[in-house]
């Protein structure tokens, strides 16, 4: 399992939407410079985004990004699938015909719930759960910055 720079990048920029869920665009220029990322590589991924219906994009003066859909609603596993595909492959899951072994093999069962497991968990987490998890976070670093 490997997740790649993309779906990365991709689910810190939908998070920093989620965090600042006014309904307002933001622009790719100021996204990229809170998430210190390239400006073009984040157009690249929001246009993706956009297209799976996940983004909403706005033209024009004070136009930008926003979600298309409220942060409850759009689950860290939808993200990942639509940036980067199954999470976990192997051509014996993806393309059973592709290995003569599945059959026989005695641990294609274990790929697919292991396969099933972090799908499951993946789509049970928010962005409104990582956004709450962030500012826990933030607040926990503050504390100890004040007591310190």
């Amino acid at each position: 399992m490997n997740i790649n720079t993309k779906s990365r990048y991709g689910l810190r920029m939908m998070v920093e939407l989620a965090a600042d869920h006014s309904g307002w665009p933001v622009t790719i220029g100021h996204l990229a410079k809170r998430l210190e990322l390239s400006v073009k590589y984040l157009e690249c991924i929001a246009s993706v985004l956009r297209d799976a219906g996940v983004l909403r994009s706005h033209r024009g003066v004070g136009g930008g990004y926003s979600l298309r859909r409220r942060p409850e609603e759009i689950s860290i596993g939808e993200l990942l699938w639509i940036l980067e595909g199954t999470v976990l492959s192997l051509p014996c899951m993806d393309e059973p015909a592709a290995c003569s072994r599945e059959a026989i093999c005695p641990t294609v069962e274990v790929w697919r719930e292991l396969r099933q497991f972090v799908e499951d968990r993946l789509n049970s987490i928010t962005l409104a759960d990582l956004v709450a998890r962030h500012n826990n976070r933030a607040r926990k670093k503050t504390r100890k910055k004040a007591f310190a």
